[in-house]
């Protein structure tokens, strides 16, 4: 996974920065900070992780993920959701599709540990299923 592109998606410039400082001696890193911005950047560089500050999705601004999931080339795109809220942060998540969840403040072990933890779900065959993610997306909609 060393030098494979990473995604980081958040509306502060202050983590976007932080996190890109951690990530980058080990990774490709490209950075968004909305949803335009995302999906411009995911379809030009093709990253094999992206990490999503959950804290944006309030603003239904950076909900892309799964507009992206449904193009062939991100099938198989490692997510990681992040927020301050754990328990929001996985409901967030997982209608992110998301592979991994992380409470903020991060540090570089905990991204680090979040990227190699997608790649042992994909070793292990245990990533939830779309049928899942489909169930909640729909529960989403109908609340909303």
């Amino acid at each position: 996974m060393t030098g494979s592109t990473v995604l980081i998606v958040s509306h502060q410039l202050r983590e976007r920065s932080e996190w890109y400082k951690l990530l980058e001696p080990s990774f490709q890193v490209v950075t968004a900070s909305n949803r335009s911005e995302a999906l411009l950047v995911a379809r030009t560089h093709a990253p094999k992780v992206i990490l999503v500050d959950i804290g944006l999705a309030a603003n239904r601004e950076l909900v892309f993920c799964p507009q992206l999931r449904q193009e062939s080339s991100f099938q198989n795109t490692d997510i990681i959701a992040i927020g301050t809220e754990i328990e929001k942060t996985l409901c967030e998540g997982l209608l992110y599709r998301a592979a991994a969840f992380l409470k903020k403040p991060v540090s570089e072990t905990d991204l680090l540990s979040g990227i190699e933890s997608c790649q042992i779900w994909k070793q292990f065959g245990s990533v939830p299923n779309d049928n899942l993610f489909s169930v909640i997306e729909n529960s989403r909609l109908a609340i909303d």
